[in-house]
C-alpha cells in the first residue's frame, strides 16, 4: 500500500489528471497511467485513486524518478522526511476555486493566518495594491519561497516595497498540483525558504485542445468573477511543445453591494456608539471607523453661545467652536448660514464623516489578468542524450481599487475670496478659512507586466547513473501606478489671486494654465467644485513606474555514489548564481512631497547579487528488514555570498523510519536564511512630520519617569522645556546601516499511520506534524515611535543613534529628528501541529472518501525588539488556534458529489489589549467560530467535463468587532485579515472540453 507522504488538504486527492490526448508515460510525476505504462508499477486502494495519501503516488524500483518539492535528488519512491501538501488542480476547481492565487491563500494552506490579497486595495502592502502574496505560517511573504517547475519565480509589483512573487503571474489552467513543504528549505533552495517553498507544477506531454471556461455569481449580484482558457500541445518522438492562455477577470466589489457593510459603526460592547442626531441610531461610518470630516470648514474661535449650535450638541455648551457646516436655516448668532459642528470638547461625530461616495468605496479589488504559458522540450542524441528545454510565463495584470478622498481647500488671510462674514475670523495667522470636502471615491490603477523566460539541458554525464542540469533564466516586472492626485503647489498658485474687473479673479501667476480658486460657497464643502476647471487644475492622475529584474544561472549534478545496506547512497552538488535589481521611479510630484493627503517618497534604485554553492546526500541505511521497511537519512548543505553582507552558510538533516507498512516516523532540523529584500535595503528615503506633542521631553517640567529625565537631561534640554515644533521623521534603506541577513531554525517532527482494511471497512490514513520554526536577527521597520521609546524609556539607549536633538538655545529651539528604517532586530517563532486524515471506501456503486486537514497553533509571537514583552498572539485575531478544512465526495461512474466546509476558530483580543486601556465591558473584539461551506456537483468524462456548485453555501456573513482594535484593519468593522469572506454566497460553474 501506498505510504502517506503528505499532509494534503480536503481537496487535494489526485482525481483524473492524465487528459485524452495526453501521454500517461510522459506526464508530470504523480500521473502516470499503470495501464499505458507497465513499468510503472503502484499499489493500488479501494477507491481506485492514486493512493490514499493524496499525494503523488509511490513509485517502486524500475519506475521513473522524481524529483520531489523540498529535494534536488531524483528517487524512485516519493519518500520524504517532511510533510508536502499536494494540491491537485481538479479538486480545487470542484471545491469552488478559480485562479492558483486563490488555493494558495485559502485556509488549507496558510491555516487562517493573515494573506495580502484582494481586500488590501486601499491599505499600503508590500507590492502595491492588487498584488496577491502568500505568507506560510503567517511568517510573511518574503519568507515564503514560491517555485514554478521546481524554479524560483521572481517578485512582481509596483512602487517601492516590491520584494515577493505577486500570485497573480502564476498559470492556473496547465497548471497540474501544487507541492506545498511547510518548513524551512533554504539549504535547498537558496534565500526566502524559511517558512516553506511552495511548487506550482504543469502539465507536459499534451497531445491536443483543451477549452475551459469558469464564472462565479455572488448572490449579491457584485463581485463576480470569470476566467476563459485554452491549453494545447502537441509532440514528436524526440519533442514536444504545451502551453496555455487565459483571460480572468474579476469585478470590483464596494461597500454599497454588500448589505451588511453599509453601515460601519462604532459597535461599543456597552451600547454607548455615537447616535447620529440626524437618525436617532448608531451612526455610519464615523471617525474611527472609515468616516473622514467632509462638509465641514474651519474658522477661528467663536464661544459655544454666540454661534448656532448643531444637533447632538448640549445646547448650554459654552466651549470653543471652530468647525462649522454649512446650513442655510440659521440666521442667527455671529456665523449666519453655519452651525457649529467642531471645536473644544464636542464629538468628532457631530459633524459629517461620510458621502454617498463613501459606499463606492472597494472592499475587493478589481482585476484583469491575461496570462501566457509555453514550454518545450527538444530531446538530442548528443552530449549525453541532452534534453534541451525552455518555459516561458508572462501576464500583464490590471487592478483597480476605489477609496474616498478628502480635499482641503485653504483660503489666505484676508483673501478677496473669503466671504464678508468670514473676514473677521481667521484660522491662524496665515490661514483665512480651511473647507474639507469629499471628492467622492476615486480610482487607484496598476498594471504590471510580467515576463519570465528560461532555458536549459540536462542529460547523462559519462560514468554510473549521473546526470547534469544547466539552466537560466530572466525575470522582467514593469509596473505603472496611478494616484488621483491633488498637486500642493497648484493649490498654493490657484489661491494667490486677484481681481480680474468683471467680478471674476485671476490667478496672480498664471503660468501652466492656473485657474483662480473658487470664491467660497457653502457648496464647496459639500462638493460642488467637482467637475470645474479649477479642480481640473489642482488634480491630476500622477504616474509612477516600478522596474524589477532578476537573473539566474543553475549548474547541478546528481547521481548515485556507493551502494549501502538499504540501496545507493545518493547526492546532488551544485552552483547557483542569482542578480536582482528594483528601480522604483514614484511620480515627480510624489518625490516632490507635493501631493495633498498622500505621503510620498523618493525612488528606490539598488541591486544585489549572490553565488551559492550546495550539496545534498540522500542514505537508505535499511530495506525490508525487521523493523525496517525503510529507514533513510537526508543532509543538505549550502553557502551563500552576497555582495550585500558577505558569506553564511544553512544546513539541514532529515530521517524517514518506516518500521512496518502500516507506520512511519519522520523528521527533520536545518537553518535557513533570508537575504534582505532589496526594497528593505534602498527604499526611497522620504520625510514627513509628526506632531511635537509625542515628543517623549515634550512639557518636562511635567514628566515623572526618571528614565526620560535623564535623557532629556542628556540632550541639553532645560527643566521648563517644550516641543514647539513637529517631529522631523526620515525613512531610508536599511542598506546605509549595514543590514544582514536573517535566519531561522526549523524543526518538524511527526508519525504516519495507514491501513487498508479491505473492501468492508475501507482504507484509512492518519499523519500528524509537530513543527516549530524561530526566525532571529528578523528584519523589522521600526516605527519613530518605537524609536523614541527605546532611547528615552529604557535604561539600555538601544535606539538613541537614529535620534538627533537639536541644540536648545532658547523657546522654540530643540528640534527633534528621528531615521526610520531597516534594522536587524526582530524575533519571531510559530510552533503547532499538522493533521490530515483520509478515508476511503467502496460504498454501493461508486466511492467514498473523506479527508480532512487542521492545524493547530501552540505558540506564535513577533518581538520587534529583544526588550519587548513577548505576546502570545495565538488567538488574536488572524491567529486562530485551530483551522482546518474537511470533503465528503461520493463518486459514482460519471458523476462526483462534494461537500466541504472551512473552519477558523473564534478569536478574541480582549485580554491582550486591556493592559493598554481597551476594557472588555466598553470593546468588543470576540470573534465566533467562523465555517463556511461548499457543495458541487461534477459530470466528467474522457472528453466532457461540467461542474456546478456554491460556496458559502448558508452564506454566513463575516464577523463584526468594535472599531479602533489597533491590531488589525477593519471594512465596516469586519478585519480585513481574517480570513473572511465578503462575497456570501456565491454560485460557480466550470466546463472543460477536450479536443
Amino acid at each position: 500500500m501506498a505510504m502517506l507522504a503528505a499532509a494534503a488538504p480536503a481537496y487535494a486527492q489526485a482525481g483524473q489528471t492524465v487528459k485524452p490526448g495526453e501521454s500517461a508515460c510522459q506526464a508530470p510525476s504523480g500521473q502516470t497511467d499503470k495501464a499505458a505504462c507497465p513499468d510503472t508499477t503502484q499499489e493500488p486502494t479501494d477507491s481506485g485513486t492514486t493512493g490514499v495519501s493524496n499525494a503523488p503516488p509511490t513509485t517502486e524500483a524500475g519506475g521513473p524518478a522524481i524529483v520531489v518539492t523540498g529535494t534536488r535528488i531524483g528517487r524512485t519512491t516519493f519518500n520524504s522526511p517532511d510533510s508536502i501538501t499536494v494540491v491537485t488542480r481538479d479538486r480545487s476547481t470542484q471545491a469552488g476555486f478559480n485562479s492558483t492565487a486563490g488555493v494558495l491563500q485559502s485556509v488549507a494552506i496558510t491555516g487562517g493566518t493573515a494573506q495580502v490579497n484582494d481586500t488590501y486595495g486601499g491599505l499600503v502592502t508590500d507590492g502595491g495594491a492588487g498584488a496577491n502574496t502568500l505568507s506560510l505560517r503567517g511568517l510573511g511573504a518574503t519568507r515564503s519561497l514560491v517555485l514554478l517547475n521546481g524554479r524560483r519565480v521572481s517578485p512582481a509589483g509596483s512602487q517601492g516595497a516590491v520584494g515577493s512573487v505577486d500570485l497573480n503571474v502564476l498559470p492556473n489552467a496547465i497548471v497540474d498540483r501544487m507541492e506545498v513543504l511547510n518548513s524551512g528549505a533554504s539549504s535547498i533552495y537558496g534565500s526566502d525558504a524559511i517558512a516553506g517553498v511552495v511548487n506550482v507544477i504543469t502539465r507536459n506531454k499534451i497531445n491536443g485542445l483543451t477549452l475551459e471556461g469558469s464564472s462565479q455569481f455572488p448572490e449579491i449580484g457584485a463581485g463576480g468573477s470569470r476566467r476563459i482558457a485554452a491549453v494545447g500541445g502537441t509532440s514528436g518522438s524526440n519533442w514536444s511543445v504545451q502551453g496555455s492562455v487565459e483571460w480572468y477577470k474579476r469585478d470590483l466589489l464596494r461597500l454599497g453591494d454588500v448589505p451588511s457593510l453599509r453601515c460601519g459603526q462604532e459597535l461599543y460592547a456597552d451600547g454607548s456608539d455615537f447616535i447620529d442626531p440626524a437618525t436617532g441610531e448608531s451612526k455610519c461610518f464615523p471617525i474611527d471607523e472609515g468616516g473622514v470630516s467632509v462638509n465641514l470648514i474651519a474658522t477661528g474661535t467663536f464661544n459655544g453661545q454666540s454661534v448656532v449650535l448643531a444637533p447632538g450638541i448640549n445646547p448650554a455648551y459654552n466651549g470653543t467652536c471652530n468647525r462649522f457646516r454649512p446650513n442655510p436655516l440659521v440666521t442667527t448668532g455671529l456665523l449666519p448660514g453655519f452651525e457649529c459642528a467642531g471645536g473644544g470638547s464636542i464629538s468628532l461625530n457631530i459633524r459629517d464623516t461620510s458621502t454617498s461616495g463613501t459606499l463606492n468605496q472597494s472592499v475587493v479589488s478589481g482585476a484583469e489578468v491575461l496570462t501566457g504559458y509555453l514550454s518545450g522540450n527538444l530531446d538530442t542524441s548528443v552530449l549525453g542524450n541532452a534534453t534541451i528545454y525552455t518555459e516561458v510565463l508572462a501576464s500583464r495584470r490590471k487592478s483597480r481599487n476605489t477609496n474616498e478622498l478628502q480635499l482641503n481647500i485653504d483660503y489666505p488671510i484676508n483673501s478677496p475670496l473669503i466671504p464678508a462674514n468670514l473676514v473677521g475670523h481667521p484660522v491662524n495667522s496665515g490661514l483665512g478659512l480651511r473647507v474639507f470636502a469629499s471628492r467622492g471615491a476615486q480610482e487607484f490603477r496598476q498594471q504590471v507586466d510580467f515576463v519570465k523566460a528560461s532555458i536549459g539541458m540536462r542529460g547523462d554525464l559519462p560514468f554510473k547513473d549521473w546526470a547534469y542540469d544547466l539552466y537560466h533564466s530572466r525575470a522582467w516586472s514593469d509596473a505603472e501606478y496611478h494616484i488621483p492626485a491633488v498637486l500642493l503647489d497648484r493649490l498654493a498658485q490657484s489661491s494667490n489671486v486677484v481681481s480680474n474687473g468683471s467680478g471674476g479673479f485671476n490667478c496672480v501667476d498664471p503660468t501652466g494654465g492656473c485657474v483662480a480658486q473658487p470664491v467660497f460657497t457653502p457648496g464647496l464643502a459639500s462638493g460642488s467644485f467637482n467637475g470645474t476647471a479649477w479642480y481640473d487644475y489642482v488634480t491630476e492622475d500622477v504616474v509612477g513606474t516600478t522596474k524589477f529584474r532578476e537573473q539566474l544561472y543553475v549548474a547541478d549534478i546528481n547521481g548515485s555514489l556507493f551502494p549501502i545496506w538499504g540501496g545507493d547512497v545518493k547526492a546532488a552538488l551544485g552552483i547557483e548564481y542569482r542578480k536582482n535589481a528594483i528601480n522604483d521611479q514614484p511620480s515627480p510630484d510624489a518625490v516632490a512631497l507635493n501631493l495633498q493627503n498622500y505621503a510620498g517618497g523618493g525612488p528606490t534604485v539598488g541591486s544585489d547579487s549572490v553565488y551559492e554553492l550546495y550539496g545534498e546526500v540522500q542514505a537508505p541505511l535499511l530495506k525490508d528488514v525487521p523493523f525496517a521497511k525503510l529507514l533513510s537519512l537526508e543532509a543538505s548543505y549550502r553557502y551563500t555570498h552576497y555582495k550585500s553582507y558577505g558569506g553564511d552558510t544553512t544546513y539541514k538533516i532529515g530521517a524517514l523510519w518506516r518500521p512496518s507498512s502500516f507506520l512511519s516516523f519522520r523528521g527533520s532540523y536545518g537553518t535557513s536564511y533570508r537575504a534582505p529584500a532589496l526594497f528593505e535595503q534602498y527604499i526611497g528615503g522620504s520625510e514627513g512630520f509628526q506632531p511635537g506633542q509625542n515628543d517623549p521631553c515634550d512639557q518636562l517640567q511635567s514628566v515623572t519617569n526618571f528614565v526620560v529625565l535623564q535623557q532629556c537631561q542628556a540632550d541639553g534640554l532645560p527643566a521648563n522645556f517644550v516641543q514647539n515644533g513637529g517631529i522631523k521623521v526620515i525613512t531610508v534603506g536599511g542598506a546605509e546601516s549595514g543590514l544582514k541577513a536573517e535566519t531561522s531554525k526549523n524543526l518538524t517532527y511527526g508519525v504516519v499511520l495507514q491501513h487498508n482494511f479491505g473492501d468492508a471497512i475501507g482504507a484509512f490514513s492518519f499523519a500528524a506534524d509537530y513543527f516549530r520554526t524561530e526566525v532571529n536577527n528578523g528584519v523589522s521597520q521600526l516605527s519613530y515611535t518605537n524609536i523614541l521609546d527605546e532611547c528615552y524609556e529604557n535604561p539600555q539607549r538601544l535606539t538613541c543613534y537614529l535620534i538627533e536633538r537639536g541644540p536648545y538655545t532658547g523657546p522654540g529651539t530643540g528640534s527633534l529628528s528621528v531615521t526610520s528604517g531597516y534594522v536587524n532586530i526582530a524575533t519571531s517563532l510559530a510552533k503547532g501541529i499538522d493533521f490530515v486524515a483520509n478515508y476511503t471506501r467502496r460504498l454501493g456503486p461508486g466511492t467514498l472518501s473523506l479527508d480532512g486537514q487542521a492545524v493547530r497553533m501552540l505558540d506564535r509571537y513577533d518581538q520587534t525588539l529583544p526588550s519587548d514583552t513577548i505576546v502570545q498572539s495565538v488567538g488574536l485575531t488572524a491567529n486562530p488556534k485551530w483551522a482546518g478544512t474537511f470533503d465528503a465526495r461520493y463518486k459514482v461512474n460519471n458523476l462526483s458529489f462534494l461537500y466541504g466546509f472551512d473552519y477558523i476558530h473564534g478569536t478574541d483580543d480582549a485580554q491582550y489589549l486591556e493592559q493598554f486601556g481597551y476594557t472588555p465591558e466598553f470593546y468588543n473584539f470576540k470573534v465566533d467560530d467562523y465555517m463556511i461551506s461548499r457543495a458541487s456537483v461534477r459530470f466528467e468524462n474522457r472528453r466532457y467535463q461540467f461542474t456546478l456548485g456554491v460556496r458559502n453555501l448558508f452564506d454566513k456573513q463575516p464577523p463584526k468587532i468594535t472599531t479602533t482594535n489597533p491590531l488589525v484593519n477593519t471594512q465596516s468593522n469586519v478585519p480585513i485579515q481574517g480570513g473572511y469572506d465578503f462575497l456570501g454566497r456565491t454560485f460557480f460553474m466550470n466546463a472543460r472540453v477536450n479536443f
